[in-house]
């Protein structure tokens, strides 16, 4: 049913009787169009709001974590899935009498564990050895835990195993070498904490040549060793 109004603007129903001034009308538009904002809201608004938000995020925690377990149990069931067709066909390679072909199969299969196993306890070989460099940097702190995680990102990315297996920083220098190196260099001095103020009349920022036009990520191995040599690493141009 549309509603009516007199010519003053009022509400009334059918038999002409005022159900809402036009006054009373115009308030509850401006009530209606007031936009909200936190120091507008009543103590109790306030409360069913952040429930309200609570309820939502505690819900979309839920289902980020029910999707994560189902993607691991999909994975983990694909991967039953592959070595019991594995072992499968093994059986029945032994059951024809292909004895040879088996056993060169459960070789394979026991190489490909082994180097799974093998690249895993290297890559924690490498992390713990630069975990420890980062640990030991004397005369600098990070400014905090999302700073050290993002140097380490910056680093790892950069070591590589020498003939010996070993981890080494693909200049060829070793890990805790480049680890000074790098907390010395002012294009990464943002992960640090800012250090003392120095006495009056020093200049910690010296105007040096050939390597200085380049950052430490720019240069080749060679480059990146020869400044090392000259001790300009970590040094830029002003």
């Amino acid at each position: 049913m549309s509603e009516k109004y007199d010519d003053d603007g009022n509400l009334v129903d059918d038999e002409g009787n005022v159900i809402k001034t036009k006054e009373d009308l115009e308030k509850e538009g401006e009530g209606e169009n007031e936009e909200l904002t936190p120091d507008s809201l009543t103590d109790e608004q306030k409360q069913i709001f952040e429930k309200m938000v609570s309820d939502q995020l505690s819900s979309m925690k839920s289902n980020m974590d029910k999707m994560a377990k189902e993607r691991d149990e999909e994975r983990r069931e694909r991967k039953r899935l592959a070595e019991q067709q594995r072992q499968a066909e093994i059986q029945a390679m032994e059951e024809a009498g292909k004895h040879e072909e088996a056993y060169k199969a459960k070789i394979e299969d026991l190489q490909s564990e082994l180097e799974k196993y093998r690249s895993e306890n290297t890559k924690l070989t490498r992390d713990q050895a630069l975990d420890k460099a980062l640990s030991d940097i004397e005369g600098k702190k990070f400014k905090n835990a999302r700073a050290r995680d993002s140097a380490f990102r910056e680093i790892v990315d950069q070591l590589v195993q020498d003939e010996n297996n070993n981890w080494v920083h693909r200049t060829g220098v070793s890990i805790n070498d480049f680890v000074k190196t790098f907390a010395k260099s002012e294009e990464y001095e943002f992960y640090f904490e800012l250090p003392e103020q120095r006495g009056a009349g020093t200049n910690p920022r010296t105007q040096t040549g050939g390597f200085d036009k380049k950052s430490l990520k720019e240069m080749s191995p060679q480059e990146a060793i020869e400044a090392a040599k000259k001790g300009k690493l970590g040094q830029k141009t002003y």
